[in-house]
């Protein structure tokens, strides 16, 4: 299952994001001792205070050590497992934000960046070092501080950022999407297992799933699973030698029976017989 950033933590751990202002989200983190496949609803940026986290985004594998900033675009990530303790602050802001930001910080907006995230050491910075502290103090605690003052934060922290980072970072800021992502984004959508993930993924209610699909696709979100599910159970049959079963099990039925019947029905063949006649002919 792919998770939503920040919605799946507005959904099932209120205490440990807080919404600061409009489209701006924080959050703190300690140890990590399980592997998510997360998207991200929205950009961000991860102030790791101390140890290591490793992670996956869309170019490659990283280890992250010591104090510092990674941004990221929006988009697909795989976060690997972190046995050890550290401690990490996460901001979250989505387009209408950083449209504000870009305002605040008098940004232009610049071309699209190449790759989906940057990481600048701020350890060698004091300030820098000690504004991330301050922020993350200040997130352990249940008062919310004075109208603005996190906005405040966010903004110096950037700034500062920008003045360490150098072009980079403010290329990186500069070259950010300020649209927001389809909720009903295709590949996101298959890889759930039923239609209460799709809802979750998709941060809609079932309703709203069902009404969105009807205006999309003309059908409902159960019957568009199972089709791109038969679609890819199709693929395998034609280009791979696994078992139904298996077939049946990567393409999220549980039941071999039941993809048997599915298939036959969508094909008007069972998958065996399909294999048969597309690898003879």
């Amino acid at each position: 299952m792919t998770l939503q950033i920040p919605e799946i933590f507005l959904r099932h751990s209120p205490p440990l994001i807080r919404e600061v202002a409009e489209g701006l989200w924080l959050r703190r983190a300690l140890v990590s001792e399980r592997d998510y496949e997360i998207r991200l609803g929205t950009h961000g940026v991860l102030l790791l205070l101390e140890g290591s986290k490793s992670l996956r985004d869309r170019e490659s594998l990283r280890t992250l050590r010591g104090a510092s900033a990674t941004l990221f675009s929006k988009g697909p990530y795989f976060l690997s497992r972190n046995t050890l303790p550290y401690r990490a602050v996460s901001i979250f802001f989505d387009g209408s934000y950083l449209a504000h930001l870009r305002k605040s910080l008098s940004l232009t907006k610049g071309p699209p960046i190449e790759n989906p995230s940057l990481t600048v050491p701020i350890a060698r910075d004091a300030s820098l070092h000690h504004l991330c502290e301050a922020i993350w103090e200040a997130l352990g605690q249940k008062r919310s501080g004075l109208p603005g003052l996190w906005e405040l934060r966010i903004r110096t922290l950037l700034a500062q950022l920008i003045e360490d980072g150098g072009p980079g970072v403010l290329r990186f800021l500069r070259g950010l999407d300020e649209s927001r992502y389809d909720e009903l984004d295709e590949v996101r959508l298959q890889e759930c297992l039923s239609v209460d993930e799709m809802a979750l993924v998709s941060n809609l209610s079932r309703s709203e799933l069902y009404r969105r699909f009807r205006q999309r696709y003309g059908t409902s979100p159960g019957a568009w699973l199972r089709s791109r599910r038969l679609e890819r159970a199709a693929a395998l049959l034609r280009h791979r030698d696994d078992p139904i079963s298996t077939v049946a099990a990567a393409c999220g039925f549980g039941n071999v029976s039941w993809f048997i019947e599915a298939f036959r029905h969508s094909y008007g063949i069972t998958p065996l017989q399909y294999r048969r006649q597309k690898r003879d002919f």
